[in-house]
Parts: structure tokens; sequence; C-alpha cells
């Protein structure tokens, strides 16, 4: 089942980006588009070994639970705003990961590998480094202007580790953790990076430069993941450092 939604979902993002490059309304062509993609798909899949399966797999099962927080968050009247939508967007979403972990894998809180950052010091830094470096490109004209950056709010700190903690637990432990078994590693972290920027696009309207930035964020979680043995403190604090970070000038 998570494999044929994972198929479906690769296909509807292929033909988005036919769409978006070509300007194409929806016709007849981006319905072959479609169908195409998945039939192409499932001609891979089939070819694939045991792991790469694996990866088609959980990659699917931990996207739908993207889409049902999604639906959920959609058609329950909660009659808010996006903000406290957002809340209960991710908290939705981390219920469903959790209990997808503990109860369908039934694994448990040390398998997360959530543990002392110390070791793993040097790729931490190289992140943080890679992170101002594109924050301050990405925010020039902000920099410039000298705008004094504000500390957010402590329900803000709690949303936004939330947030880091739901994706990466699903983007660099579940996606990221099969691919570097089912693939090169760095084929692993650029398909992982990728879903993990499509990802945003659930609640947010697309946007060519914001996937892009958010594909090479991706990349660097990904990467400071693998080189730190698979500890995943290293991308969520990263992870939670970049979100802070953004806020504070907003």
């Amino acid at each position: 089942m998570g494999s044929i939604f994972f198929i479906c979902y690769i296909s509807f993002w292929i033909t988005f980006f036919i769409f978006h490059i070509t300007g194409k309304s929806l016709d007849v062509y981006l319905l072959y588009a479609f169908f195409g993609s998945i039939l192409i798909l499932f001609i891979i899949f089939y070819k694939f070994s045991s792991d790469q399966k694996l990866f088609f797999m959980i990659s699917g099962e931990t996207h739908m639970c993207f889409v049902l927080s999604y639906i959920l968050s959609e058609i329950l009247p909660l009659n808010v705003s996006s903000y406290f939508n957002n809340i209960f967007f991710y908290s939705v979403l981390l219920l469903l990961v959790l209990g997808y972990h503990f109860i369908i894998n039934r694994k448990d809180v040390n398998d997360f590998n959530i543990h002392d950052i110390m070791p793993d010091a040097v790729p931490l830094a190289i992140g943080i480094f890679c992170i101002c470096g594109i924050f301050a490109f990405q925010n020039r004209n902000i920099l410039f202007s000298l705008v004094q950056p504000h500390l957010p709010s402590f329900e803000q700190l709690v949303v936004l580790g939330l947030v880091a903690f739901t994706e990466e637990i699903i983007s660099r432990y579940y996606i990221q953790g099969i691919s570097l078994k089912a693939f090169h590693p760095a084929y692993a972290i650029l398909f992982s990076s990728i879903l993990f920027s499509l990802l945003h696009f659930f609640t947010n309207v697309f946007e060519l430069q914001v996937f892009f930035f958010h594909t090479v964020h991706g990349i660097i979680y990904g990467y400071t993941y693998y080189k730190s043995e698979n500890n995943l403190s290293v991308p969520l604090i990263l992870h939670f450092f970049n979100n802070v970070f953004i806020l504070s000038f907003q």
C-alpha cells in the first residue's frame, strides 16, 4: 500500500512540475504525464532490490501520515487562524508518526538515536556555518538595512521545536535512514532532501526558489546526519536553529 501511494505521490509532483514549467492548464496531456509517470515508476519499482522497494514502502507510509494530517486540518471546522491551524497540523502529524513508530513498527524511543552531540561537534559546526551563509545570502537586503533581530516567544519556540522534531523523524530517520541502505549516500541524501522540500508545500503555496532553498537545507541536514553516524540530535538542532534564526528576523 505504501509503495503504491508513493508512486502516485511522485507521479503527482512530476505532473505538477510539467504544469509549472510549461504553464499548461489541466488537460489531457497532463493526464498522460501523470499515468505515464505511474507506469514508468511501477516498471522501475519492479526492477528494484528489496531495500529499494522498502524505501518506496516506508516513504509512502510516512507521506500518508502527512496527507492524512493535511486532510484533517482542512476538513475539521476549527475556525482558527492559519498559525493555529499549522500547530494543529503538526500536532496531528506528530501523533500519527509516533503511532507509526511505536505501534506499527513496534520500535522504541532509543531507535531514534538521539544522543550526545559532543562527539559530532564538527558536523554540527559545519551545518551551522552553512545555514548562516545561506541565510545571509537569502536575506542580504534585511541584513544590510540593519534590522534588529528579536527573540521568538516561548510559544513560538515550542512550535518551532514541534515542526523540526516531526520533520526530522520523517525526513532523516525514516526516509534517509532507509534510503542509505538502498542507494549510494549521495543519492540518499539528495532524494530525502527533495522529499523534505516537497513536504513544505502541503501547507504553503509552491515557489521554485523556496523549493530550491528547502532542498539545500535538507542536504545540509542530511549530510550532517550521515557524517554523525545517524545521530538525529545533529540535524534536529540545525533545523530548530534555522527556524529560530529565520523567525528572529521576520
